[in-house]
């Protein structure tokens, strides 16, 4: 089989026939064992930036006053984007932990599916200890740390009513 540039026209590497052309005559595998991963053109800029930023505080106090202008001139649409963002990061966590992978409460014969009524549940009744170890009170800070450590186990999803039934069966159970 002839090599060199009637493989590369033909889109045939030259290191391995049945894959695709990277780049350079080679298949992407090999192409990135010759030649390692190349920093894209955002990472190389911000890398840049912060070091500009870190060297001069003139030029950090600039950016400070801009991102502030920029906050109150855009501060609804902001509010906004930020919210869609942890109903989104919600709606992914109940799914996860819900019945059957739904976004449903897991409690037997419930049908709820309101998202504004159902919520993460600690199976094991330890969440003050876990939200007092996360530095919050509660709300979207447990969803983005759930979200963020791969789902652990330990949660499911429960509507508000059933919250409210499973800690009035933790207390009956104490005090009888």
């Amino acid at each position: 089989m002839p090599t060199g540039i009637y493989n590369r026209i033909k889109n045939v590497p030259i290191c391995h026939p049945q894959r695709d052309v990277h780049g350079g005559g080679l298949c992407k595998p090999c192409w990135s064992k010759q030649y390692g991963a190349v920093p894209t053109n955002r990472n190389r800029k911000t890398k840049q930036q912060r070091e500009r930023r870190a060297s001069s505080p003139a030029l950090r106090r600039k950016n400070v006053k801009d991102r502030q202008r920029w906050y109150r001139k855009n501060r609804t649409q902001h509010l906004l984007n930020i919210r869609k963002y942890n109903i989104r990061i919600k709606t992914e966590v109940l799914t996860r932990y819900g019945k059957c992978g739904e976004l449903q409460c897991c409690w037997r014969n419930c049908t709820c599916v309101d998202l504004d009524m159902l919520s993460l549940d600690h199976i094991k009744n330890d969440g003050a200890t876990h939200r007092k170890s996360l530095g919050t009170k509660g709300g979207f800070r447990v969803y983005w740390w759930v979200r963020k450590n791969n789902y652990p186990k330990g949660f499911q999803t429960l509507c508000m009513n059933h919250q409210f039934k499973k800690k009035l069966n933790e207390l009956r159970s104490t005090y009888n």
